[in-house]
């Protein structure tokens, strides 16, 4: 099986085991990225992995960043 095939049937079962149906973990690294890109000067795409069970996973978020930037503290 080509590594295509591979990458799209794990994605298959990571929908059915955790409920990630159609677009749902596009939306999630959408927000993921819109709110790291608020506080980071991001170099790299948000990857997002699952493991675990239907009610017991951990989720890892992994990106790369070249920097912080400055924001102003509430006062």
């Amino acid at each position: 099986m080509k590594t295509g095939g591979f990458d799209r049937v794990r994605q298959m079962i990571e929908s059915d085991r955790f409920g990630l149906m159609g677009n749902s973990k596009k939306l999630i690294l959408k927000d993921i990225t819109s709110l790291l890109d608020e506080y980071f000067v991001l170099s790299s795409g948000v990857e997002m992995d699952l493991d675990g069970e239907e009610n017991d996973f951990t989720l890892t978020v992994t990106v790369r960043a070249s920097g912080v930037k400055r924001f102003n503290v509430l006062k």
